[in-house]
């Protein structure tokens, strides 16, 4: 037990009981392997590989990067994402992305039939 005294007419008793802490933690698979390089220019590469997951990207003297990764997801399946950011923009291609509904065949347009009306002019 502590006593804090902050002036002359309040003091405060405190328990300061040791409780047990524990933490929930998932096990993390070690990483396998590991890569890394970098220039003067801005250019740089790396990647990593281990347990369910790995990732690369590399980034060149224009600025284009590419890169991929892939993780295990909550259904235990193997994701996989493919990126390319460059002057085009940012495009993605991955395993989960939603796929659009089909289009409805539209049927082939008539050409437009002038009446007497028009054809008389």
């Amino acid at each position: 037990m502590g006593c804090f005294t902050f002036d002359l007419q309040h003091t405060i008793n405190l328990s300061l009981a040791a409780s047990p802490m524990t933490y929930n933690t998932p096990s993390m698979a070690p990483i396998q392997s590991r890569y890394h390089a970098q220039d003067e220019f801005g250019q740089y590469s790396f990647s990593f590989a281990g347990g369910p997951s790995s990732r690369s990207e590399t980034r060149d003297l224009f600025g284009n990067v590419r890169g991929s990764f892939n993780y295990v997801d909550a259904n235990g399946e193997v994701q996989n994402q493919y990126y390319v950011s460059d002057a085009e923009g940012f495009r993605v291609e991955a395993t989960n992305l939603p796929v659009a509904p089909e289009v409805p065949e539209v049927p082939a347009l008539q050409p437009v039939q002038y009446t007497p009306e028009v054809c008389s002019c």
